[in-house]
């Protein structure tokens, strides 16, 4: 049984006849897949099941032509950007003989999809990392900035990818050693102590530990990839404005990310200033609420420049907390002296796992007293909630100038 398959059947729900993310919630896209996966089996009986569970999907479409993420949203759909993704499933479903009955029905679907985000395009003008994606799937390309042919993130490199696009990025981004995207940290998140199944690891023959709904996506692989070769290499560059840089090593991959753009941006789960990949741990820097970022590769590893906001609530225990970082708790983490929770400002850090890693902390500019201590935390980019995968240094403020930049030293 292909993984597709069996993701969806681990995650299908009789009663219903729907793949499930939970009791409750059935989410339109994943059932497109699951859909897909039933038809590439070219077996009578699951075609059969297919065209019922399309002919239900195809129902939930609203009036303007977007489809809700889930179905009970319906008739409401919430995220018009992330539309687009819904276009694979339906496109690749026209090309089998079997899907003769509900044909008409399909095409006049995609193509009313096709209008609504042309519509919302048009209309909103979006700037953001998927605009590129959206119409590129519509073969329809008003004016737009040279910027949005890059990719952003693995996501939006697999989707090219299965147009026969951007391969070339592929060696740059991907850690073979640790079966890893290194690449911009926009939207990477985290299931357990991996990296979450994505589009991108799937096209590469990674196959997650314990199945996630994320694997049902393998329906839109024909062929999966080889994994490139590896090879050590420092490479930065700027995408969309925002400076990133990659770091391969044959037992380490860092990756890091200027912060210099909105707050809302950078805050969401799955933007990483900092990710450290081995094939058995991570470290990331992520949920922060420093003012703006910089890199700076330097001898033996990374130095970021963290410049925190103007003021902070020094009275308030979570907001006084500035700064995380999260390693997955394989990691033994303790000071030269040995094992610790607290630290004192200024001692190294020390993280042992796959390789060592030194963390310093120290101030560039200004003037600050902090505490620093190990918490038991996921980090915000964990799927998984019900359980403990994290460790976090945290850094609380005591006191400090309104002009602070703080300097982390990493040396692997």
């Amino acid at each position: 049984m292909n993984l597709a398959l069996k993701t969806a059947q681990n995650f299908y729900a009789p009663e219903t006849g729907f793949v499930h993310e939970n009791k409750t919630r059935i989410p339109i896209y994943e059932n497109l897949c699951f859909i897909l996966a039933l038809f590439k089996t070219k077996e009578k009986e699951e075609i059969e099941k297919a065209l019922k569970l399309l002919e239900h999907i195809l129902y939930f479409q609203n009036e303007k032509g977007f489809f809700p993420g889930y179905l009970h949203e319906f008739p409401y759909s919430y995220n018009s950007m992330e539309e687009v993704n819904h276009l694979k499933p339906l496109k690749q479903l026209l090309a089998f003989k079997s899907v003769i009955p509900f044909r008409q029905k399909l095409i006049h679907a995609i193509d009313k999809l096709e209008s609504a985000l042309k519509d919302f395009y048009l209309e909103k003008q979006p700037t953001s990392f998927n605009a590129y994606e959206l119409l590129k799937e519509m073969n329809d390309l008003p004016a737009f900035t040279p910027e949005l042919y890059k990719w952003c993130d693995s996501h939006s490199l697999a989707k090219a990818m299965l147009r026969g696009e951007k391969g070339e990025w592929l060696p740059l981004v991907w850690h073979t050693p640790s079966k890893s995207y290194v690449g911009p940290s926009f939207k990477e998140r985290f299931h357990g102590h991996r990296p979450e199944t994505t589009l991108l690891s799937l096209m590469l023959g990674v196959v997650p530990e314990k199945l996630e709904l994320n694997s049902v996506e393998a329906a839109l692989i024909d062929k999966t990839l080889e994994a490139p070769s590896f090879k050590a290499f420092k490479h930065e560059d700027e995408i969309e404005g925002y400076r990133f840089g990659i770091l391969q090593e044959p037992k380490f991959a860092i990756s890091v990310l200027d912060k210099n753009g909105p707050e809302h941006i950078f805050h969401q789960p799955g933007v990483q200033l900092l990710k450290i990949m081995t094939p058995n741990g991570s470290l990331v820097i992520e949920g922060n609420t420093a003012k703006s970022s910089r890199f700076e590769f330097v001898p033996g590893g990374v130095d970021l420049y963290l410049t925190l906001k103007e003021t902070v609530e020094v009275d308030d225990r979570e907001k006084q907390r500035e700064i995380s970082i999260y390693a997955d708790d394989r990691w033994d983490i303790r000071s030269q002296k040995g094992k610790a929770t607290l630290f004192h400002w200024g001692d190294p850090i020390i993280f042992e796992g796959d390789i060592p890693i030194t963390l310093t902390l120290s101030v560039e500019q200004g003037q600050g007293e902090f505490a620093t201590s190990i918490v038991r935390e996921n980090r915000p980019s964990q799927i998984i909630q019900n359980e403990s995968f994290d460790r976090a240094i945290s850094l609380r403020t005591l006191r400090r100038s309104p002009d602070l930049t703080l300097k982390a030293s990493f040396r692997l």
